[in-house]
């Protein structure tokens, strides 16, 4: 499993981190786009301390483990400066992942290969 302080560098270098399901280690895509269940595990108004993710990420990667082809993400939105902790999936096809993300009522969508979210307003 990632360390906590990685992931929180991860977040505040990439915008965001992706942790393989059964590793708990960060996982990259050099194309296609993520996108996020409909309900987050959690939306944090700041970056949470190393004592918190000690305790919150093992729960939070327990819980995706359930979800079939799923992982666990996190990335903040730089318009409210919240953090998201989701469960979700990769998409190849753009049109399918706005698509998914407009069905499960998101803000964004994240492109893989320019590192960037794609607001669906």
């Amino acid at each position: 499993m990632i360390e906590s302080h990685d992931f929180v560098n991860a977040i505040l270098t990439n915008g965001g981190v992706s942790l393989d399901r059964s590793t708990g280690q960060p996982i990259e895509f050099d194309f296609g786009y993520i996108v996020s269940e409909p309900v987050p595990l959690a939306i944090l108004p700041e970056t949470p301390t190393i004592e918190q993710l000690d305790r919150w990420l093992p729960k939070w990667q327990k819980q995706v483990q359930s979800h079939r082809g799923a992982f666990l993400g996190a990335w903040r939105d730089d318009k409210s400066g919240s953090l998201f902790v989701d469960i979700n999936h990769w998409y190849p096809r753009r049109d399918d992942a706005m698509d998914a993300g407009r069905r499960n009522n998101q803000l964004a969508i994240f492109h893989c290969g320019t590192n960037e979210s794609l607001y669906l307003e």
